[in-house]
């Protein structure tokens, strides 16, 4: 297998990085190719602590990772993955916010940036630490 590389322009990594792991589930891939920054480093790295893929391999280019997606019974491991901050417009939540929001929907994470770095929802709780929410995922 040849390796993938992008070239694509986009206006947000983050946007393109669930959208490569969003088509990657739909299609049962066993890992995706993704361009990633520091960023999008941290978000893989939540990602995995929380249980939501089997990990990440930074590539020899270090602009790249590769994604190793997670299935359980036959069915991704992630049913719903969703930008919650777009460009121009972010999305703050306070540790109040992120409470209400976990006991509200038990099944939905957030991903979120913080002054202790990106954390998911339940951790930033537990720092006692709001933050931008970037992303959210639903198992």
């Amino acid at each position: 297998m040849t390796p993938f590389h992008t070239k694509v322009a986009s206006t947000s990594p983050t946007a393109d990085l669930i959208t490569r792991i969003r088509n990657g589930n739909m299609r049962r891939k066993d890992f995706v190719i993704c361009r990633t920054s520091g960023l999008g480093k941290g978000i893989l790295e939540a990602l995995w602590r929380e249980g939501f893929i089997f990990g990440y391999q930074i590539l020899e280019n270090e602009q790249e990772s590769k994604v190793y997606l997670k299935y359980s019974e036959g069915k991704p491991v992630i049913q719903q993955i969703r930008l919650a901050s777009k460009p121009g417009k972010p999305l703050y939540a306070g540790v109040k916010q992120l409470k209400m929001n976990r006991k509200k929907n038990s099944f939905m994470v957030s991903i979120l940036t913080t002054p202790k770095g990106v954390l998911s929802d339940r951790e930033a709780i537990a720092l006692n630490q709001g933050g931008q929410v970037l992303i959210e995922v639903a198992s």
